[in-house]
């Protein structure tokens, strides 16, 4: 009978085990619960530039889609137009959100307030509406109903969250590949990608995009699977949307042409039409490049200027070669920690998890980079992969310098972890089908009962699943005493 139940119970476990630890089901409890907690505790407006992608939202819901230029100022072009006063008025006066003590009166004082006033967001304007779908559909469901500013922003933040979790959710069922199925689980619950996925940002739905089209492109290229119909319409559809999340990710598309599932003259055109879509968007931003230098300080913001920058660079390439390594090499390894778990803005800077975040995230990605296998035949893939990415990451930082960089300064100005996260997947799946060197521990019983533990064949999951833990609740407990401590 004891033994019976035993069998019983032991089953049960195992049962559980096999449904809870399978790729699908460690991203969405593990993301639910982590985009809800970031969600709801983070301050109103302190995600990164979330002020002005709220704005942005609000004007593409009041009907200015295109990039707009309003005016000028100081002899700058003012980008941005009209969003609600009491949305404007609420994010720079509400406290620390969801904060309870703030009375109801309050709240109808604010949102008693008429009319509009205009804001200038040159960042932020640039973006195509695409990015901003889920966003737009709470803030249209909520000023419908009447609801608060608070909540508004709170139920915009929650739809891009949903949005998350269901699209990325689609891509881990559509790979149909194990290893990969854990990587993009694994690269997803990084926790940068979640708190970027629980704020009012563009970033969460282009990360998703870009993980879908690095994934099922590398399913072809570097593993050798050939793609089912399904697959290529979803990379298809991905990239020609990467040139309307971020303009600079279209850079990714001619991995497009290394495909062999997919016909040459379609990767062409589908490649063509992804940098006219990209020429198209980027003429309709005309100068707003010309206009950051509103987001410096006063004291700085006349000697942010492209044309001087660029034809600074043209002169003296070395110079620039020399501030990007000292940006990265030489002036502090902030980059390196933010890429794993940078949570918004905090009144001394940037917020970023403590390191035991980023180690534990190295750990859970490098167990599941192990599951891959070498593969030969990928010279070409390989540097041309290589080529491109460092050429999308080199756009980034260039962008950078050019439009965000004083003139004279001897590093690159704005450069941030989160900009590192969405190549993730590709850099991965390069270095582990590059790489022969695997994780190979001994069979499990050759030495007692930690040794079956430790080995990777048998118990692999546990370790990703704990440090996919440890590193989501680093970052929580890091959130929570910053912003809600204010420590």
């Amino acid at each position: 009978m004891v033994s019976t139940r035993k069998t019983m119970i032991q089953g049960f476990i195992v049962r559980a085990w096999a449904l809870t630890a399978s790729p699908m089901a460690v991203f969405l409890i593990m993301g639910a619960c982590s985009i809800l907690a970031f969600a709801i505790l983070s301050p109103a407006g302190t995600g990164p530039d979330e002020v002005n992608h709220i704005y942005r939202v609000a004007g593409i819901a009041n009907g200015w889609i295109l990039p707009h230029q309003y005016g000028e100022a100081e002899g700058m072009p003012l980008w941005g137009g009209e969003v609600p006063e009491q949305l404007h008025h609420a994010l720079h006066t509400l406290p620390q959100a969801p904060d309870f003590t703030v009375t109801s009166a309050y709240h109808e004082a604010i949102n008693a307030q008429e009319g509009t006033v205009p804001v200038n967001i040159p960042n932020t304007e640039v973006y195509s509406p695409v990015p901003y779908l889920p966003a737009l559909l709470a803030y249209g469901l909520s000023w419908g109903c009447g609801f608060s500013v608070l909540t508004t922003i709170v139920l915009m933040r929650l739809f891009g969250g949903v949005a998350y979790l269901v699209l990325t959710a689609l891509v881990i069922v559509l790979v149909r590949n194990r290893n990969m199925q854990w990587l993009i689980a694994v690269v997803a619950l990084v926790p940068v990608g979640l708190f970027q996925a629980s704020i009012v940002s563009a970033d969460t739905l282009t990360n998703v995009v870009v993980v879908a089209f690095s994934s099922i492109a590398a399913l072809d290229v570097f593993l050798k699977q050939r793609l089912v119909k399904s697959q290529l319409v979803v990379l298809l559809i991905a990239a020609l949307a990467l040139p309307l999340m971020k303009p600079t990710y279209v850079l990714l598309v001619p991995l497009l042409l290394l495909v062999k599932s997919m016909r040459i003259w379609l990767r062409v055109s589908v490649t063509a039409a992804a940098l006219v879509l990209f020429a198209f968007w980027y003429k309709m931003t005309g100068t707003a490049g010309y206009g950051m230098g509103w987001m410096r300080v006063r004291e700085d913001r006349y000697q942010v200027l492209p044309n001087e920058q660029l034809q600074g660079v043209i002169h003296d390439p070395l110079y620039f070669v020399n501030s990007v390594i000292r940006t990265f090499f030489m002036d502090g390894n902030d980059w390196f920690t933010q890429a794993f778990g940078q949570m918004g803005y905090f009144h001394d800077g940037t917020l970023a998890a403590s390191a035991v975040t980023p180690i534990a995230s190295l750990i859970a990605l490098t167990l599941v980079a192990n599951l891959f296998l070498p593969q030969k035949n990928l010279r070409l893939a390989r540097w041309a992969t290589s080529v491109i990415v460092l050429v999308s990451l080199g756009a980034i930082v260039g962008t950078l310098y050019l439009n965000f960089t004083v003139l004279g300064r001897n590093f690159v100005e704005g450069v941030q972890g989160r900009y590192l996260y969405p190549f993730f997947v590709l850099g991965i799946v390069l270095l582990a089908t590059a790489i022969p060197a695997k994780l190979a521990l001994p069979a499990s019983g050759s030495a007692g009962g930690w040794q079956r533990f430790v080995d990777t064949r048998k118990s692999w999951r546990v370790w990703v699943i704990g440090c996919c833990a440890v590193s989501i609740l680093s970052a929580v407990v890091t959130f929570i005493i910053r912003y809600r401590m204010g420590v």
